[in-house]
């Protein structure tokens, strides 16, 4: 009898690891189970112990207690080929319930445990979700339930470089999973106690909130100015998009001109995690100073004012290529480069790279979008009834950007080409007033409109308070200036 216990325990131990898909394979270990189960009375010397994490008998121990086992749970099989993804899908719709109340039940059969710390798992290149599921202990096909909740499609696609968290309550219970979205979010994925299911929720982080103030002086760029001092590309680029309606970055700035910026840095937990918004901002040219202030009105609306209350925002902005310089200027006569005949050169020419993004400098309306003669492959927007401008040699018409259509005032149309009468890579612009050529860098803007009254007492309160502030910086950094000179 004993001979016969270790047999059937052999048995029933290897038909539970088997990779087998017999049909018939659970009723067999039925029986082995109901035999080993009945001569384990007979012969009490002889019993079987098993892995409570696994439910697998092991044919070596023995006991002087029955045999206990944990509940094996079984998912139906199905051929890697069958299915589109790295998940394969479930069987069919009995196996699929059966498999929702087994697998992701709270019990699945297991022993209570003290609930596990936290383990983190660092995604790197070429990894996938059940690959990182599998390493720490969660088999795969929960994993592709758990990918497979509504919310959680993301995990599909998971980021190198991104953080993946674990908490067990047991061996083989998953209680809680979180993948960092990014700073600020984060995907978790919990068991509900009562009804033994995952759900996917996203958490949005408060982070704390701390202003940092200034002030610099430009000796080469903007840019490399502000990189020596620490700040933010986010916030420079902000600056850039505010006072692009003030200033051509381009033409505009010299060596000694200052600027000052206000603005927020974001922090979780005391560490730094990214930046905010620019909330107020002085541009020093030529020492004319501009100053931008932020404020959102009672109805929602965000916007960049003046002192004054007048919108940045003029209508137009003054270049429609970012990081291009002037090659050619607006003139009554130059001498074309190709045709070698003196005649008026009706726009500005921006030199820049083929395929450099062109922005529509206004919001308005395509009239215009294909080949025009020595103009090559042109777009014309009309903005109302006064404004009309033209950008002239692109390589290639943005997706979308057709005679009739409606563009926003910094959307992307073309790109920088050579295309018709050109000797090089760059963008032909051209700004009308009332059918009459203006020269575009010098040509006075629509008005900008204003705070409306009823939002005043607000928007005087927040100007008054970013407009000390900014003038306190100002002194300040004079004062040390002095002090270095």
């Amino acid at each position: 009898m004993q001979r016969l216990a270790i047999h059937l325990t052999d048995l029933y131990t290897s038909l539970a690891i088997s990779t087998s898909q017999s049909l018939f394979r659970p009723s067999v270990r039925g029986i082995c189970l109901f035999l080993l189960l009945g001569i384990s009375g007979v012969v009490p010397s002889q019993t079987v112990s098993t892995d409570k994490a696994t439910g697998i008998a092991d044919s070596a121990s023995t006991l002087s207690k029955p045999p206990k086992f944990a509940m094996v749970t079984e998912m139906p099989w199905v051929p890697a080929d069958q299915t589109g993804s790295e998940f394969p899908s479930p069987g069919n719709e009995r196996d699929q319930k059966r498999y929702d109340s087994e697998m992701l039940s709270t019990d699945n059969g297991l022993d209570s445990a003290e609930p596990q710390p936290w383990i983190e798992d660092r995604i790197v290149r070429g990894d996938t979700f059940s690959e990182i599921c599998q390493r720490n202990g969660i088999p795969y096909q929960q994993a592709y339930r758990i990918a497979s909740l509504a919310g959680a499609e993301i995990l599909h696609r998971i980021l190198p470089g991104h953080a993946i968290r674990f908490k067990m309550y047991s061996q083989k219970r998953l209680d809680v999973l979180q993948y960092e979205l990014d700073t600020l979010k984060t995907l978790e994925i919990r068991l509900d106690e009562e009804s033994g299911l995952y759900f996917a929720t996203t958490l949005i982080h408060s982070p704390d909130i701390r202003i940092r103030k200034f002030r610099g002086t430009i000796h080469s760029n903007l840019m490399e100015t502000s990189r020596s001092a620490g700040i933010p590309d986010k916030i420079i680029q902000d600056f850039i998009s505010v006072f692009q309606w003030k200033a051509d970055f381009y033409r505009d700035i010299q060596s000694g001109d200052r600027f000052s910026v206000i603005y927020e840095e974001l922090y979780l937990d005391g560490e730094r995690v990214g930046s905010g918004n620019l909330i107020a901002a002085e541009f020093n040219l030529s020492g004319k100073a501009i100053r931008a202030i932020r404020f959102t009105d009672p109805d929602g609306h965000t916007d960049y004012y003046t002192p004054n209350g007048e919108s940045f925002k003029n209508g137009f902005i003054r270049s429609p290529v970012k990081y291009a310089t002037i090659t050619s200027h607006f003139s009554k006569r130059r001498l074309h480069p190709i045709t070698k005949n003196w005649k008026a050169h009706r726009g500005v020419d921006y030199g820049a790279p083929e395929g450099t993004p062109v922005m529509a400098t206004g919001k308005g309306r395509i009239t215009t979008a294909g080949t025009l003669s020595g103009y090559g492959i042109t777009v014309i927007i009309q903005h109302g009834f006064q404004y009309e401008t033209l950008y002239a040699h692109l390589s290639r018409i943005a997706e979308g950007v057709k005679p009739g259509s409606s563009v926003d005032q910094g959307q992307i149309i073309g790109y920088v080409g050579s295309t018709g009468l050109s000797t090089g890579p760059h963008l032909h612009y051209e700004f009308r007033v009332d059918g009459i050529h203006r020269d575009a860098v010098t040509v006075t803007l629509p008005n900008p409109r204003k705070i409306e009254e009823r939002h005043w007492p607000e928007f005087r309160k927040a100007a008054s308070n970013w407009n000390r502030e900014l003038s306190g910086l100002d002194t300040v950094a004079l004062a040390r200036n002095n002090f270095r000179s």
